[in-house]
């Protein structure tokens, strides 16, 4: 999220696929991303989530500025035609969509606005305070499961009347969701059941947003619920052909009430568990010689 690299020498290191990446914002205050490895010998240059004026390899010391230029190595003025160009990092495509970050390994490919603009407009629309979310917390979790067999539950809430009963008293899935897609994106708005109910307190004065729940081709979920305004980013991560890392970000206006740390954790500890043991259980199931591909 950009409220992750804020100030000048913020970065953010990730991975896509097999791919190290950074995200920095330079001395300047540009967002940049690059390749995570130094030009040197390919040793990656960093780690986690930081503050650098200076980007330096920890294998041979060879430095970089913030905005990926070349800056410094030992030994390099005994070298003949020496090309600082070369030794730049090389750029990743990036791009602000609603407020959060996403790369893209084709420098070519079209814009994520343009390929998902109806779901920026619907996030816009269901949380009108979306440029003011911040993130409070991160909740991770591995998931004996492959990850589609995550994201198909995620996908339908056929299952949910009996086994998330809590979620049902929030929202009303009965007859009331309104589906809408672009392609690599669809989202769901479903209206709120009961102010009372087993998940989580609502205060009617204060519902800012209801539900929105969303889908970003091929493994993010966000999710808006209701009451004061809120997203969690759901991203559903493959470890291994049975194992998942299910990661939970969850964005607020600033340090969480009593009744959003409630939120919190209902989502984390019930409604996530909740689908754990589903998932876990259909990967078992699906070694069976009498299983091979069941409607709906």
């Amino acid at each position: 999220h950009i409220t992750d690299v804020a100030q000048p020498g913020d970065y953010y290191a990730g991975q896509v696929a097999d791919q190290g990446i950074f995200i920095i914002r330079d001395l300047g205050g540009e967002l940049h991303a690059f390749y995570n490895v130094c030009s040197h010998r390919g040793h990656p240059l960093l780690e986690g989530q930081g503050n650098k004026r200076v980007i330096v390899c920890p294998y041979h010391q060879w430095c970089y500025e913030t905005d990926g230029r070349f800056r410094s190595a030992r030994g390099q003025h005994a070298l003949e035609d020496w090309l600082f160009d070369n030794a730049n990092l090389k750029p990743v495509r990036l791009e602000n969509y609603g407020g959060f970050l996403f790369v893209n390994l084709d420098q070519n490919a079209r814009p994520l606005v343009e390929q998902a603009p109806q779901f920026l407009r619907d996030m816009y629309e269901c949380c009108p305070r979306l440029d003011d979310l911040v993130r409070v917390r991160r909740f991770e979790r591995e998931i004996s499961a492959n990850w589609k067999t995550v994201i198909d539950n995620n996908h339908e809430c056929y299952h949910c009347k009996i086994n998330h009963k809590s979620l049902m008293e929030l929202v009303d899935y009965d007859n009331k969701a309104v589906w809408t897609n672009d392609g690599i994106t669809f989202t769901h708005t479903v209206e709120r059941n009961h102010i009372d109910n087993s998940a989580y307190t609502l205060d009617e004065e204060n519902i800012e947003q209801d539900s929105l729940f969303g889908y970003v081709w091929p493994n993010l979920i966000p999710l808006f619920y209701p009451g004061t305004p809120n997203l969690i980013m759901f991203q559903i991560l493959p470890l291994g052909p049975e194992r998942t890392r299910v990661r939970h970000d969850f964005y607020l206006l600033g340090k969480p009430s009593t009744e959003e740390e409630r939120f919190m954790d209902w989502f984390s500890h019930t409604l996530n568990v909740e689908d754990i043991d589903l998932c876990e259980n259909v990967q078992k199931g699906l070694h069976s010689r009498g299983y091979h591909q069941g409607r709906f």
